[in-house]
């Protein structure tokens, strides 16, 4: 027993996306959307039951009735309530355990100016950073903007994202943090502009030979805005900063044309999602 709650932890988990090999879980493990936990009640069949790990929300225990939140709460929390709350008018010395048999999907991206533009696996007991994401897009490509090198990550509010600058410089080891789940590494192009988020056509664009590329005519290049795109905060990141927020539906009503900022090489549009 760890303690007179009767609470035993096993935590093995299985790594399935991409390693066959099992890894022992620390305590501090965080519970991550898509993860499937054994949970088991010593000497209780009938209450021994798996559950997936929802993104948003709670699940339903036997007798307990809803578990709430469920990601990003440890193992040990986890198994702490449903031993407490069966405890509680139910099993006099309940012991619980815990399994993670298999982990949710964790995915980052690396776009632009790298020679194998993709997607990868974060092992959930490991770290990937943001030069060894890019390192296994096999490096830079010859015309990589890499000053402005940036991440691009939900802040989880109003569709925004947080702008991370990797710094590749001097002090590239301070610029190279660990990613998390859905991070975006962007490597702009010299010659290019980047529209990325809620439009038909996302990716790099090219400036025009002539005249000028501002933010409207972007998305429109484009192919305009998707159904849920928040034409009202379009964010505009330079040199890896947001440099401006453009309210592009008034842009296109004639209402602010003055904001419609010019673009320069290297520079990435982004456009977030509505969540109403």
């Amino acid at each position: 027993m760890r303690s007179t709650l009767g609470l035993a932890l096993v935590l093995c988990s299985t790594f399935t996306a991409g390693a066959a090999e099992t890894a022992a879980a620390p305590e501090s493990y965080q519970l991550f959307p898509g993860d499937l936990v054994d949970v088991r009640v010593f000497a209780q069949p009938d209450l021994s039951t798996p559950i997936r790990v929802p993104r948003h929300g709670g699940v339903d225990f036997p007798l307990i009735g809803s578990l709430e939140p469920v990601a990003g709460r440890t193992i040990q929390e986890l198994t702490a309530e449903i031993a407490r709350r069966l405890r509680d008018g139910y099993l006099r010395q309940p012991t619980v355990s815990a399994t993670v048999t298999q982990f949710g999907a964790r995915q980052v991206y690396v776009m632009g100016a790298v020679m194998r533009p993709t997607n990868l696996e974060i092992n959930p007991l490991g770290t990937l950073s943001a030069m060894q994401a890019i390192g296994q897009a096999g490096g830079f490509s010859a015309d990589a903007n890499r000053p402005g090198a940036h991440i691009l990550r939900d802040e989880g509010k109003d569709g925004a994202r947080e702008v991370m600058p990797l710094a590749l410089g001097a002090d590239a080891g301070a610029g190279d943090p660990p990613l998390k789940p859905g991070d975006v590494v962007v490597v702009p192009r010299l010659d290019r502009v980047y529209v990325l988020g809620q439009v038909a056509r996302p990716g790099p664009f090219p400036l025009p030979e002539e005249g000028q590329l501002t933010v409207s005519k972007a998305i429109t290049t484009a192919g305009g805005f998707e159904r849920f795109a928040k034409q009202s905060k379009v964010q505009v990141m330079r040199a890896g900063k947001r440099i401006a927020e453009v309210d592009v539906a008034k842009v296109l009503k004639g209402e602010s044309t003055g904001s419609d900022i010019v673009l320069v090489p290297g520079d990435t549009v982004f456009v977030p999602e509505s969540r109403f």
